[in-house]
């Protein structure tokens, strides 16, 4: 285990997705501009459609889209670099119209109506470590 007492949030960032908008491509972007080196995606809700989720078998994830349109629960998740580049870790957790429920890990998903985001952005580092497993794990650089 690796643990940090992390500084209190420096700032965070609000962000709203407009339909069509790939949420990887958008939440990467936004944490090149904003220079974002650690954080933590908090809130995300809103509705996406053409969504992959992912379950880690212990030896890969395991793929599925969704292609209809969903309303996104939560999305949460880690940011991080790796390699000087944006390195997301994002689980959602997304409803069908009859209420039935779908989550994993999110590898993209495009918006179908809006997404809202919040990132809570921390003054430090985070990064990535490749374990043995093929995961790569969430390193501190904290002061």
């Amino acid at each position: 285990m690796e643990r940090a007492s992390l500084p209190a949030p420096a700032r965070s960032v609000a962000l709203r997705l407009d339909p069509g908008e790939e949420v990887t491509e958008r939440l990467s972007r936004v944490v090149i501009d904003e220079r974002i080196e650690a954080g933590f995606v908090t809130v995300g809700i809103g509705s996406l459609r053409d969504t992959t989720l992912g379950y880690w078998d212990g030896k890969a994830y395991v793929r599925h889209v969704l292609s209809e349109p969903h309303e996104l629960l939560t999305l949460a998740g880690s940011v991080a670099r790796l390699k000087g580049e944006p390195h997301l870790h994002l689980h959602a957790t997304l409803s069908d119209k009859d209420g039935r429920t779908f989550g994993g890990h999110f590898f993209s998903g495009k918006v179908a109506y809006l997404v809202e985001l919040l990132v809570q952005v921390y003054p430090t580092k985070f990064g990535r470590a490749e374990r043995p497993d093929g995961l790569k794990a969430l390193t501190f650089e904290c002061p």
